[in-house]
């Protein structure tokens, strides 16, 4: 008979071994509501990793996933992912667009309390506010229903737009640029706005912000240079209309050089739908609808430092410039790069269709259905202390992550054919431009 010393090492071994099978921490990211990629400091110890934030809809708690680890950041006890606490409602994140590579905190928002939580993502100089520790609650208006955000650092405040589900302007607020608290000396305020205005989108320079209308099917276009104006007169807004011709409920904005010049880009589309614009907001030029066979979740659109993509394209081709794409995934669990060409001084996208990446494939997430939120991503942060094989580090290319709400199993319960499909976690991530996909928890061959 085993002594009891024995019995126990043995007990961990097994616990260890199977441990070791299992994806890490899983489970942990289901839903995925919103989700944002960030430079943070998770254990205060002086060194900067990029954490990816993510929001799920009722779950009451924020998680984050070290994207230089690859790992949960975990709670003090070490078995369980760090949770930091905010609404029953929490469904949106922004990272504060600024010139500060580190900036200190970033946003969430309930839409149901309503309210704000800043959230820092390093300590404080007194060491008095950790990472990620729990916010502090900020009740928004009762009567205001907060459906969309972004915020930029100005001169002297951090300044928040919010967008509504009920109203045909948007909000801006206020915050301490060191707290994140709302500040109380300074009247929040309302833009009168198109007809629907929801989500929106801020220039890495803070000159312009771009809100969709899914109404009038335009973006609006707001200088942000007179903000200070607008808090005293929201009349004195300087604003302006792009026409689009449709409804969209996704933009993805950048400052990319296609051959004409550094300018700004936005590519637009509504989810679910199956056109896709691709607007040149500097000069105010819209590229032809593309029309595609199923209906879009999600785009990537990198900037300029982005990766190559299309290696089999880019051998057939020795004209194509193949850091000039973006991608899209559709409903059918099929992630497609679209070539951006210039012909005849206008831009058009191309698909390659010769490296369509299907997700839902066994090599890849191995599921049955895939409801994407977002794909993020961009260079991730590299620790020197960590010894941990990263393929696309190693490569020196940038990380793709991608964002679940909802994904099925790939194959129903052997004992019971007809039962419904089993709701699986499905967050991961790919180098930038390349054909594969990895889940987290999962080692990438």
């Amino acid at each position: 008979m085993l002594s009891f010393c024995k019995l126990l090492i043995l007990i961990i071994f097994i616990s260890l071994s199977c441990a070791d099978d299992r994806p890490f921490l899983q489970n942990s990211i289901k839903r995925a509501s919103d989700a944002i990629l960030l430079p943070c400091d998770p254990y205060g110890l002086s060194v900067a990793h990029s954490c990816i934030i993510f929001a799920s809809t009722y779950a009451r708690k924020l998680v984050v996933f070290d994207a230089t680890s690859n790992e949960m950041v975990l709670a003090p006890n070490g078995y369980f992912p760090l949770p930091i606490k905010v609404g029953p409602a929490t469904h949106r994140l922004a990272k504060i667009t600024s010139k500060q590579e580190n900036f200190p905190y970033f946003l969430a928002l309930d839409q149901a309390l309503p309210a704000l939580y800043a959230i820092q993502a390093f300590p404080d100089k007194t060491k008095k506010r950790l990472s990620f520790f729990t916010p502090q609650e900020q009740k928004l208006d009762k009567n205001i229903r907060p459906f969309h955000m972004a915020a930029w650092q100005g001169d002297d405040h951090v300044y928040v737009l919010l967008s509504f589900r009920d109203d045909k302007s948007i909000g801006i607020l206020a915050l301490d640029p060191q707290t994140g608290i709302i500040d109380p000396k300074v009247q929040p305020q309302k833009i009168d706005l198109g007809e629907k205005p929801s989500h929106i989108v801020i220039d890495e320079d803070r000159k312009f912000a771009l809100i969709s209308d899914e109404e009038k099917h335009v973006l609006h276009k707001l200088d942000l240079s007179t903000i200070k104006n607008i808090l005293i007169n929201p009349a004195h807004a300087q604003k302006s209309e792009i026409n689009i011709g449709m409804p969209a409920d996704k933009i993805y904005l950048q400052k990319r050089d296609f051959g004409e010049g550094l300018k700004s880009y936005a590519v637009a589309f509504k989810a679910g739908d199956k056109e896709l614009k691709l607007i040149n907001i500097t000069d105010d030029k819209i590229s032809l609808p593309i029309k595609l066979d199923a209906p879009l979740q999600v785009a990537y659109f990198p900037d300029e430092k982005s990766a190559s993509c299309c290696e089999k394209k880019a051998q057939s081709d020795p004209s194509f410039n193949n850091r000039h794409w973006i991608a899209l995934a559709d409903i059918k669990g099929r992630l497609t790069y679209y070539l951006i060409k210039k012909a005849n001084n206008n831009l058009t996208l191309e698909a390659n269709s010769d490296e369509v990446v299907n997700l839902l494939d066994e090599k890849n997430f191995a599921l049955g259905q895939l409801l994407l939120t977002s794909i993020i991503g961009g260079q991730v942060l590299v620790d020197p202390a960590l010894k941990n094989s990263d393929n696309c580090a190693k490569k020196n290319m940038r990380k793709m992550f991608f964002v679940a709400n909802f994904a099925t199993a790939r194959v129903r319960s052997w004992t019971n054919a007809d039962a419904a499909p089993v709701e699986e976690e499905a967050q991961g991530y790919s180098c930038e431009g390349e054909v594969g996909v990895t889940r987290f928890g999962h080692t990438r061959e």
